[in-house]
């Protein structure tokens, strides 16, 4: 059985083939890539044949949207081969180059599909009732309505066609600056090894960090910390022109279309009201002291005098379970078997004969993990780096959670409902999906191994380091970029000193008197989140965690109410619909509010119930 470990690297050439993706399921080589993509380019005068044609008649429209939704589908495969081979090894310059001939095929056909949505946003809001008759004269259209009925409620913040077109030519240009600073990050930053307590030294990479951050060590974790915040420090400038190059181009955008900030900008087309996100940070402020618990009941735990920042992720459980990848994917599978044979099939067959996953720990790799979108004829790959802890199972199972929303979605919804392309696209309906899968193994660990006190303090430990990430960490992003914005908008001045001079205040908030900090490394959190690249995606997270955890307590039944026996077939009906309604209404196809405080309290409330079972313990 292959192994690696938990501080190993390897080149990318010597992964095994089950540890890596199933890229020739997609395309056999860089050349029938390359064939795809110019056939894909040639289409582009076609598409434009539609132009001041699409509500001529049903039957046109219907035409319309057949092209357009396959144009979509086979764009969508042709940038998942790019993304997945670019992202698994990014000094790989072939994968390099031809991702961005793929971003440059995307931005083409942006530019020729431009016209679309401000020409049937026109006829919809010129005539009523038109939906209807569009549907009289061609039924098929009905499964189109919510994607119809969207458009008209996004209709104030749309602008012509020609404007439309001339952003969607754009769309590559503008987004360099956060592709060059991933560049950067992934494949440029040489980080300085660390050192251990005996003076070993260990290769500090995007790869490898988190895991030297989770060791019994803490010298090594020190020199980690030092290792990879001085670096980042070191190009700090480059970070925050490159940043605010993002926050510039998302102001611009939001003013051009009439929002009334990019926080607006960002959560309207979603479908999920600015209130969620304020209501969100009120919690989270309301509940630092929770974290100021926690952090003098670590260092207990730890026995050390003085809780450091670099002590955060320190493993309280000594000498945690080896858990092989086999053993994750067995463990998720059974603690999601309440969903019915079929959905754990598709994920036992995805991540073991299907290779969804991509999870060998080579040099190069991109830090992180993500899941893709899946298409026709395509899998929802996941890129991640799996270390055979409790903590790279529970990314594992929050990635899955991702790919089976993705696989449902394309398998029940038209390429209008589907991935980056979803009309009503959210981020806090993505996260409850990846969550679910990290919530429903926790709560079967608990209950089926509960007995095996070193698993269960592992298990503890791992749910701690996600609230800490997840409900600390990324709150703290948030509350950062709503600040940035803030001060953008107004047209203050913004510069790294400044950027790390907000983000070290929020973490000394977040900290209080129960962490000693290092405000000059603290203050470089910002530019080492790539999420920042996407505004306001971070606080969605918590979102998520709020309600995943009680779809997952309704199916498992959290001991005060039994199991409910009608919420596994409603969670999945929101898979299965993607991002065919705006967030809310999706929430409640599961039967969850998300309008209201209590599912944040609720989990602020179990987040203040582990930290007593800590308290406990000392």
């Amino acid at each position: 059985m292959y192994a690696v470990a938990m501080t190993d690297t390897m080149n990318r050439a010597d992964a095994p083939q089950r540890a890596t993706w199933n890229h020739e399921a997609v395309f056999s080589d860089w050349d029938a890539f390359t064939s795809e993509l110019n056939d894909l380019e040639k289409l582009a005068p076609k598409l434009r044949e539609f132009e001041g044609r699409l509500t001529e008649s049903a039957a046109t429209l219907r035409e319309w949207l057949r092209v357009s939704d396959n144009v979509s589908n086979r764009l969508g495969r042709a940038l998942t081969y790019a993304t997945m081979a670019s992202s698994v090894d990014s000094t790989d310059s072939t994968a390099k180059a031809m991702d961005g001939k793929a971003m440059s095929v995307f931005s083409a056909l942006a530019g020729a599909t431009g016209f679309a949505e401000p020409e049937l946003i026109a006829a919809l809001t010129r005539e009523s009732g038109l939906i209807e008759t569009w549907i009289a004269e061609a039924p098929t259209l009905g499964e189109y309505e919510p994607y119809f009925r969207a458009l008209i409620a996004k209709a104030p913040y749309r602008l012509s066609g020609e404007v439309e077109t001339v952003l969607g030519n754009l769309s590559s240009a503008l987004a360099a600056a956060p592709q060059t600073l991933n560049e950067l990050a992934s494949s440029d930053l040489r980080f300085p090894d660390a050192c251990d307590s005996t003076g070993a030294r260990h290769r500090v990479t995007q790869g490898t960090f988190g895991t030297h951050y989770s060791q019994e060590d803490r010298e090594l974790r020190r020199t980690t910390w030092e290792s990879f915040g001085d670096t980042y420090r070191a190009f700090q400038n480059t970070f925050a022109a490159g940043y605010l190059g993002v926050i510039k181009r998302s102001v611009f955008e939001a003013k051009t279309r009439g929002y009334d900030s990019v926080l607006h900008e960002r959560l309207e087309p979603t479908g999920l009201p600015t209130q969620t996100f304020h209501l969100l940070i009120e919690t989270f402020v309301e509940n630092l002291p929770v974290w100021h618990r926690y952090w003098d009941v670590k260092r207990r735990l730890l026995g050390i005098d003085t809780m450091r920042p670099w002590d955060r992720w320190a493993p309280i459980a000594k000498n945690g379970p080896a858990v092989p990848y086999e053993t994750a994917v067995e463990w998720i599978g059974t603690a999601l078997s309440p969903m019915g044979d079929e959905y754990v099939d598709t994920l036992r067959r995805g991540a073991l004969d299907e290779r969804w996953v991509d999870w060998a720990p080579n040099t190069g790799k991109r830090q992180g993990a993500f899941s893709v979108a899946a298409y026709p004829n395509t899998y929802p790959f996941i890129m991640m780096t799996y270390t055979d802890t409790i903590g790279s199972m529970s990314t594992l199972a929050h990635e899955l959670g991702h790919s089976m929303h993705h696989y449902l979605t394309a398998q029940n919804q038209p390429a209008v409902y589907n991935g980056l392309a979803g009309v009503w696209r959210s981020s806090s309906i993505a996260e409850t999906a990846s969550n679910f899968h990290q919530a429903m193994t926790r709560t079967w660990l608990r209950r089926e191994k509960g007995a095996d006190e070193a698993l269960m303090l592992a298990v503890i430990d791992e749910a701690m380091t996600n609230y800490h990430r997840y409900c600390f960490i990324m709150p703290t992003l948030a509350r950062f970029e709503l600040e940035v914005t803030r001060r953008a908008e107004a047209g203050e001045p913004l510069n790294a000193p400044i950027l790390n001079e907000i983000m070290a205040g929020y973490f000394a908030e977040g900290y209080g008197e129960s962490l000693v900090d290092d405000p000059q490394r603290s203050g470089i959190t910002w530019a080492q989140f790539q999420h920042l690249y996407r505004p306001f995606y971070t606080f969605q997270y918590a979102i998520g965690i709020s309600a995943a955890s009680i779809a997952a307590d309704r199916i498992y039944g959290d001991g005060s109410a039994p199991p409910d026996t009608g919420a596994v077939n409603r969670f999945v009906e929101m898979l299965k619909s993607g991002y065919r309604f705006p967030a809310i209404e999706t929430f409640g196809i599961a039967g969850i509010d998300m309008t209201s405080k209590a599912p944040m309290e609720s989990m602020f409330g179990r987040l203040a119930s582990l930290v007593e079972q800590l308290e406990a313990m000392v």
